[in-house]
């Protein structure tokens, strides 16, 4: 085996730059969070917590990240730009080379970690499952605070927690682009660049990062879209206030999906994908009003709103985390119904938000391979009490 197979295949290190590139990065950028941050106070406490939780899963957490970092499945470090930030991870249906002309459905998915931590990695669990269960993974990196197979017209854009506001917002910037784009060539006589009839077709503007035509759905899991609301709860889970401003660059409407959202014209709305939205009701970190807020404005707006569902007695990571390492796994049963269907109206998720929709329902239309290792009711349970988030 090659060092430099063994580099691009297991290690979480970017090849081209280095560890020891990497950990003065790392080291600098620690050292500037902390200096936002301030004195240690609750956040540190968290912190702490965090640590505990992690300790307390790993006997579910090891074998998993074991299998990714050893997987050939999992593509690894895959560069999309210069900054050490522009990497990706891509999670193979273990089939795709015997059968590549089949079309898979293919899942971008945005972590969460508060605007801070996020890490492309922190999507292993959900990659796995996606990729025993023939769907595409893509995990890529973001900017923190200071061919295989899939089908190009069934792209999945996902996020959890920050990452869904961060994807909402990407989604919504797309959308008044294009339909500005759109607007000025109409004006101007020129041939319409957003190809919006033909199947698969890539929108050739310049300086855009991707079409939302080229999305078949958008996926937000426990996500904040209403950002001035969402303060005073972060503020009370010990994030300063200034690090809150900083984040949204002092204007927190603006870095608000749901109030974006009301702001894009009909035509702008035209360009959004479908919207499905998924939260847990106990959820202290980011409350599940959030995520009924913008199923409503996106409907107000006239937005495609495909599915809302609120996990009864559900946190904020358990959907993610404590359900798959119990053994039950109900938001990843109805994320491959819903992204595995021929057809979304044969789903058997409710399709709007209405009273009837905000239900704890589980489906049962397919049965995914999951496996997961379980833990012990009583090891969860701790787990949950000494869980930050």
């Amino acid at each position: 085996m090659s060092r430099k197979f063994f580099k691009t295949r297991f290690s979480p290190i970017r090849p081209d730059v280095g560890f020891y590139e990497t950990f003065k990065l790392l080291s600098s950028a620690s050292a500037e969070l902390l200096w936002w941050l301030g004195a240690p106070g609750k956040w540190a406490a968290n912190f702490g917590f965090l640590l505990l939780f992690v300790i307390v899963m790993l006997p579910a957490l090891l074998p998993a990240f074991i299998r990714y970092l050893w997987s050939a499945g999992v593509r690894k470090n895959l560069m999309y730009g210069s900054s050490i930030r522009h990497q990706l991870d891509v999670y193979l249906p273990s089939d795709h080379k015997r059968d590549p002309s089949r079309r898979r459905p293919v899942v971008i998915f945005i972590s969460g970690g508060a605007w801070i931590i996020g890490y492309k990695t922190w999507a292993f669990l959900m990659g796995l499952v996606f990729q025993d269960n023939g769907v595409v993974f893509v995990a890529p990196d973001y900017r923190n605070f200071p061919p295989g197979g899939g089908d190009a017209n069934n792209v999945t854009l996902m996020g959890q927690s920050a990452g869904a506001h961060l994807a909402a917002l990407c989604v919504i910037d797309a959308a008044e682009k294009e339909a500005a784009l759109e607007k000025l060539c109409a004006s101007h006589g020129l041939p319409e660049l957003v190809q919006r009839n033909e199947a698969g077709a890539h929108s050739s503007m310049e300086g855009m990062a991707f079409s939302c035509r080229q999305l078949s759905r958008f996926v937000g899991i426990s996500g904040p879209y209403n950002i001035l609301k969402l303060i005073p709860f972060m503020q009370a889970r010990g994030l300063p206030k200034n690090v809150l401003n900083a984040l949204v660059a002092g204007d927190p409407l603006k870095q608000s999906p749901a109030c974006r959202v009301l702001d894009l014209s009909p035509h702008a709305v035209s360009f959004l994908p479908k919207v499905s939205l998924f939260h847990g009701t106990a959820d202290a970190t980011v409350p599940h009003a959030q995520t009924v807020e913008f199923a409503m404005a996106l409907e107000r707006a006239g937005g495609r709103v495909e599915t809302v569902k609120l996990y009864e007695g559900k946190s904020h990571t358990d959907p993610i985390l404590e359900d798959p390492c119990k053994g039950s796994d109900p938001l990843m049963l109805d994320l491959l119904n819903l992204i595995t269907a021929k057809d979304s109206s044969t789903s058997s998720l409710s399709s709007s938000p209405s009273s009837s929709s905000l239900s704890s329902s589980s489906s049962s239309s397919l049965s995914p391979i999951i496996q997961h290792r379980r833990l012990h009711p009583r090891v969860i349970a701790v787990a949950r009490w000494l869980n930050p988030f």
